[in-house]
This record gives C-alpha cells, sequence and structure tokens, in this order.
C-alpha cells in the first residue's frame, strides 16, 4: 500500500514536468541530428571534389562551417548542461519527496524513524511507575486471613429532621396583619391575608370585616364593579356583621361611580331602614347622597 502511495506520488511528480522535458529532447534531438547532416554534406563534397580547388576559398567555407559547428555545438552543449541541472533538482525533489512519505507511513504504523546516518532512533522507554507498599490485590498477590475483614465504611448520613409545621394562627394575628398591610398599601399581602380567613374562618366575627377590606381594596384600584360585588356580599352575607352597614354605604357608593345611581339610590335608601342603629356619621351620609343624586 505505501510502496503504491509512493509510485503515485513519483508519477504525478514525473506528468506534471514532462511536457517540458519532452519539448527540450525534443529540440535538442533535433539540433544534433543537423549537427550530423552538416556533417556528412561536407564529408561528401569533400570527397567527390566539389570543394574548390582554391585554397582561399576552400579554407574560407571549412572556416565558416566549422564556425557554424562550433556554435551549434556550443548551443548543444548548453543546452544539454541545462537539461542535466533540471534532472539533478527534480532527482533531489523526488528523494525528498520519497523519505518525506517514508517518514510518514512509518509515524502512522507506529515504527521508529531513521535518523540522519541511518540509524532507528530507539523511542525511550520509561519503566511504569510502581507504588510503594501497593495493596496485595494491586500487586497481583492473593488476599487471606485477617485481609478479608469488612472495611469500616463512612456512616451514612443521617437525614436532616423535617421542620416542624408552623403552629397555626388564629383567626385574630390573621386579621391584624392583614389590616396592618393594608394600611401600609402592601394590598397584595392584606388582600391573602382577608382571602385566608374567608377560607378558614367563614363564621368567625371577623369574616363580616375580611369581606368588607376586600371590597375597600378593589375601590382604591378604581375597580368599581369587582368593589361593588364585595361589597354586596358583606352585605348579604355578613348583614348582622361589624361592617355589614358599612357594606351597604359602600354597595351604594361603588355603584354611584358606576353610573349606576338607581342602585345606588336604593341602596343608600335602605340603609336607615336596614340599621336604624348604624353610626350616626355613616347615616349622615347616606342621606346626603340621597340628596346629591336627588333619589325620589
Amino acid at each position: 500500500m505505501r510502496n503504491w502511495k509512493i509510485s503515485t506520488a513519483a508519477l504525478a511528480l514525473w506528468v506534471c514536468c514532462a511536457p517540458a522535458f519532452a519539448q527540450s529532447t525534443a529540440a535538442l534531438s533535433q539540433e544534433i541530428e543537423e549537427l550530423r547532416e552538416d556533417l556528412r554534406v561536407l564529408q561528401r563534397q569533400m570527397y567527390r571534389g566539389q570543394v574548390s580547388n582554391d585554397p582561399g576559398e576552400y579554407s574560407g567555407t571549412v572556416q565558416q562551417r566549422l564556425s557554424q559547428l562550433e556554435e551549434t555545438v556550443r548551443k548543444v552543449s548548453g543546452r544539454m548542461d541545462e537539461i542535466d541541472y533540471k534532472f539533478k533538482q527534480i532527482d533531489e525533489r523526488f528523494n525528498v519527496l520519497n523519505k518525506d512519505i517514508d517518514v510518514r507511513f512509518k509515524m502512522l504504523e507506529g515504527k521508529p524513524i531513521s535518523g540522519g546516518l541511518g540509524v532507528e532512533n530507539k523511542a525511550q522507554k520509561f519503566d511504569a511507575p510502581v507504588a510503594s507498599n501497593p495493596a496485595k490485590f494491586v500487586a497481583g498477590e492473593q488476599v487471606q486471613g485477617e485481609e478479608l475483614a469488612p472495611l469500616d465504611m463512612p456512616k451514612k448520613a443521617e437525614p436532616a429532621p423535617k421542620p416542624k409545621a408552623a403552629a397555626p394562627q388564629d383567626v385574630n394575628s390573621i386579621y391584624k396583619r392583614a389590616l396592618d398591610a393594608y394600611y401600609a398599601k402592601k394590598y397584595a399581602e392584606a388582600e391573602l391575608g382577608f382571602n385566608q380567613i374567608l377560607s378558614k374562618y367563614p363564621k368567625d366575627k371577623l369574616a363580616s370585616n375580611a369581606q368588607y377590606w376586600l371590597g375597600e381594596i378593589s375601590y382604591n384600584f378604581g375597580d368599581y364593579k369587582k368593589a361593588a360585588v364585595a361589597f354586596g356580599k358583606g352585605y348579604k352575607n355578613y348583614k348582622s356583621g361589624n361592617k355589614g352597614a358599612d357594606s351597604l354605604y359602600k354597595l351604594g357608593v361603588s355603584m354611584q361611580q358606576l353610573g349606576k345611581n338607581a342602585e345606588a339610590c336604593a341602596a343608600y335608601k335602605s340603609l336607615p331602614t336596614e340599621f336604624p342603629k348604624a353610626d350616626k356619621e355613616l347615616l349622615a351620609k347616606s342621606k346626603k347622597a340621597l340628596t346629591t343624586l336627588k333619589c325620589k
């Protein structure tokens, strides 16, 4: 396989340079052949007596012919030297290419590479490191006796104790925290706490308060429709609670904001009837709203 690749490379080099060699060789052959033909013609003329008996004429003709032949020989000699030089260059390149290919194949095959003097460079060998006092199973010896005793394995880490569940908070603490959040304008936290009371303690006396404050949160955000729903639930579900009267009044206010004056008037009119003992200030606000809306 390697010899085939080397031959292929040499063939490629020869194909690349062959046209130039062929042209030079052809020209040289033609010049040599012309020189030979000139010599043959001159010889025939001399032997046949065709050359003039005049020594001067003969001498001039011969001298001329000899000069021409010397010039031709000089040119041919120069071309021969040039071609010889080119062949030496090609031979040198071919040897370098052949050595390079041989080195590459030896590298691929993992063989040592010949040095400059033709001596193979032996790869330096290193002894495998030997552990000091190795375990017997590593050194290849048989394990016996006490060495068969079980190893002291690290103990498994005990799982971390689960955090204790937080003690359930009573409704009062939840309500206080939610109301504090409301006044601090942390409405998301307040809403979470009030909904927690309605979910876990729907029948507690503070449920009416929680429902009312949910309506206030929506009202503060300008969502009067949602506020009206919350206040309506506070009036309907917790009529007897602490915020029953307030929920009815704020229901009327929310309806008024929505432009539903008839519904607002109905809420204001119902307040003194439904809650005659309600706070006087709240009753006064309701009465003033009736006058403003000109409720009949």
